[in-house]
């Protein structure tokens, strides 16, 4: 009989983990300096740790560390090699980004919680999005979307929810996209505010013309949108 190893589910259980790991860490700093990327056994060791599931949301299941909480986890890590808590901001920041989606649509993204990503910015995501407006019988559409459409123009309290809800989702791509442009990713001179409202347009125009268009149509118009975007077009 086989057993699946514990893993922390717990903040204060992830941080007395990640505790532990801060001499090997140490031990391990000049093979992971030399190899210029985390070796796959200290990726094991992180996720077992429960760091990757550290800012899923409770209502997954997960932890959801508050900021000073994954604050604290970051600096434990970096303690032990400060590329070690580098790659760990990046890795936790799916339960940060899982927010912002449809609940379908992060489900898919990130089947478990230990999945580590650095975001839903690219096709898969945005795909994602456009096959969850098309399974929909429905086609309910986006309520920020419809709220924009209806009651934006003449409802300030509405204007203010969704203004809200909008400026979240700009801020969640700003920092994908200004990630991607330091990653080599997006063109140098890209200008990331402008990229930003691109992105927030296009998740509500997709939300608009799922009702007419079929997929072949909005995945053409996801493609041509993120080539536009990317160094490798």
């Amino acid at each position: 009989m086989t057993t699946t190893p514990y893993v922390p589910d717990t903040a204060e259980a992830i941080l007395d983990r990640a505790r532990e790991l801060v001499p090997f860490l140490r031990e391990n700093s000049a093979r992971i300096e030399d190899g210029r990327r985390l070796p796959e056994d200290i990726v094991e060791l992180l996720r077992g740790a429960g760091v990757f599931r550290a800012a899923m949301p409770k209502t997954w299941g997960g932890p959801e560390l508050t900021s000073m909480q994954q604050a604290e986890l970051l600096e434990i890590l970096s303690a032990g090699d400060v590329s070690v808590g580098w790659c760990a901001m990046i890795g936790m920041d799916s339960g940060i980004y899982s927010g912002y989606l449809d609940d379908e649509v992060a489900r898919g993204m990130w089947p478990t919680l230990a999945e580590s990503d650095t975001g839903p910015a690219g096709p898969a995501g945005l795909l994602s999005y456009v096959d969850s407006a098309l399974a929909d019988p429905l086609r309910g559409g986006c309520m920020v979307t419809h709220g924009v459409l209806e009651r934006l123009p003449g409802d300030g309290k509405a204007a203010q929810r969704l203004g809200g809800a909008l400026g979240s989702l700009e801020e969640a791509f700003a920092y994908l996209l200004l990630r991607a442009r330091a990653a080599g990713e997006l063109a140098p001179g890209t200008d990331v505010r402008s990229a930003t409202r691109f992105l927030v347009t296009l998740t509500h125009g997709l939300r608009v013309m799922e009702r007419t268009a079929g997929r072949d149509y909005l995945a053409q118009v996801v493609d041509q949108a993120l080539q536009g975007l990317s160094c490798t077009a």
